[in-house]
C-alpha cells in the first residue's frame, strides 16, 4: 500500500515537472551568472515563487537565475539565485524571500523526492534485519514504470510565463541517481536484485535512447562495480556482468 501511494505522488510530481520543466521560466542550460543572492535559513527548498521573482526582475530591470531548485538542502552560504546587473537597485532579501525553505522535503514541487522515498523503501527492505529482496525488485519495477510514463508524456513547447527568470531543468542523471544508486549499493550481494536492476536499466536504455541510454549505461556499470565487491559466486557475478554489458550495447 505504501509503495502504491508513493508511486502515485511521485508520478504526479514528475509529470507536473514535465509540463513545466523550468517552473514556467526560461530554461537555463549553463551555469548561472551575476551577483549571488543568499538566504538566512537552513533547510530544504520547498517552493520557488516564480511570480514574485518575475515582479522583482521587472521592477528593477534585472534578470534572475535560479540556483537552488525544490528539494535542495541549503545553508546561508549557498546561493539561492544570481542576479544580473540591471538598471535598478534591488534588495537581495526580496529575492531570497521568494524561496520557501522548510525542515523537510515535500512532494508537490520536488519531482525527485518521490524517487528518493521509493529508493529508501528498497534500502530498508534489503537491510539484514528485514532481508526482503522481493520488495526491492518491486521498487525497481515501479521506477521503470514511472520513467516510462515520464518519457511517454507529451512534451509540449515550454510555456514561458516568467521571461526574466531562468531556471535549470531537472537532471535525468540526478533522477536515476535517486532511483537506483542506493539499490545498487544495498542490493549488491543479492543476485536477483542485481539482475533485475540490470534488466530495468536495459529496458529504459532501449525505451528512450536519447534521454536514458547514456545514464542507464553508467548506472549499469556502477551496479556491476558494487556487485564485484559483494557477490561471492563467480557464476552469479558473470551473469550480472553479461547483463551489464547488454545495457551498454543498447
Amino acid at each position: 500500500t505504501t509503495i502504491v501511494k508513493v508511486e502515485e505522488v511521485a508520478l504526479r510530481s514528475l509529470l507536473r515537472n514535465r509540463r513545466l520543466p523550468s517552473l514556467g521560466g526560461q530554461t537555463l542550460n549553463g551555469p548561472p551568472e551575476g551577483q549571488p543572492v543568499y538566504g538566512d535559513t537552513v533547510g530544504y527548498i520547498q517552493r520557488v515563487d516564480m511570480e514574485e521573482l518575475q515582479g522583482v526582475a521587472e521592477q528593477n530591470g534585472l534578470t534572475i537565475y535560479v540556483a537552488a531548485l525544490p528539494g535542495q538542502f541549503v545553508t546561508p552560504n549557498v546561493p539561492l539565485a544570481y542576479v544580473s546587473e540591471g538598471a535598478g537597485e534591488v534588495e537581495p532579501k526580496g529575492i531570497a524571500e521568494a524561496f520557501l525553505i522548510g525542515k523537510a522535503r515535500t512532494f508537490e514541487e520536488d519531482p525527485r523526492f518521490g524517487l528518493v522515498v521509493l529508493s529508501e523503501i528498497a534500502s530498508r527492505a534489503l537491510s539484514p534485519g528485514i532481508n526482503d529482496p522481493g520488495s526491492a525488485v518491486e521498487i525497481i519495477d515501479v521506477c521503470v514504470r514511472i520513467f516510462a510514463q515520464w518519457s511517454a508524456a507529451t512534451e509540449q513547447e515550454p510555456s514561458v510565463q516568467w521571461d526574466r527568470v531562468w531556471v535549470p531543468a531537472v537532471s535525468v542523471d540526478g533522477m536515476f541517481d535517486d532511483a537506483f544508486n542506493a539499490i545498487s549499493r544495498d542490493g549488491a550481494g543479492t543476485v536477483e536484485v542485481m539482475l533485475r536492476l540490470q534488466a530495468a536499466l536495459a529496458s529504459l536504455a532501449s525505451l528512450d535512447r536519447e534521454r536514458f541510454r547514456e545514464t542507464a549505461a553508467s548506472h549499469a556499470l556502477l551496479a556491476l562495480e558494487h556487485a564485484e565487491q559483494a557477490l561471492r559466486l563467480p557464476d552469479e557475478l558473470e551473469r550480472v556482468r553479461m547483463a551489464s554489458i547488454a545495457v551498454s550495447a543498447g
